[in-house]
C-alpha cells in the first residue's frame, strides 16, 4: 500500500488479505488450517505471484543455459556465453502455468528496479 488520494484495487485487496490472515492468525490451530484452506485464494498477494514469476524466469535461464551448453559440448559451469535468450512468449506460457492474469510488463519493471537498485 502507499499513499495516494485515491483508493485503488490494489489497495482493497491488500486490506482483504491483511484482514482475513489477521483473523486467521487469530484462530486456534486446529481451525487455522482448515480456514487457510478455505481462504487461500484471498491470501496470495500480488507478491507472492513476484516470487514465483521470478522462479520460472531463474528456471527458463536455467534451461536456456543447459540448452547452451549442450549445443557447444561444454558443462554448464564452463560456458563462456555472456547473453542467454529467453523467448517473452515462454515467460508468459510459464506465469499462466501459475494462473498469473495480471500485467508481466509491470512486473518485469519491479525485476529491473531491483537489479538497478542491487547494482
Amino acid at each position: 500500500m502507499s499513499l495516494r488520494e485515491h483508493v485503488c484495487d490494489d489497495d482493497v485487496n491488500a486490506a482483504i488479505t491483511m484482514l482475513i490472515a489477521s483473523f486467521i492468525n487469530a484462530q486456534k490451530n486446529s481451525v487455522r488450517s482448515s480456514l487457510e484452506r478455505g481462504f487461500r485464494k484471498y491470501l496470495v498477494y500480488r507478491s507472492d505471484f513476484f516470487d514465483l514469476l521470478l522462479h520460472a524466469l531463474r528456471s527458463l535461464i536455467r534451461e536456456a543455459q543447459i540448452y547452451s551448453s549442450l549445443r557447444t559440448n561444454r558443462s554448464p559451469g564452463l560456458l563462456t556465453c555472456r547473453e542467454l535468450e529467453v523467448l517473452v512468449t515462454d515467460f508468459e506460457a510459464k506465469a499462466h502455468e501459475f494462473n498469473y492474469q495480471g500485467n508481466l510488463e509491470e512486473q518485469c519493471n519491479r525485476v529491473r528496479r531491483t537489479a538497478a537498485a542491487a547494482a
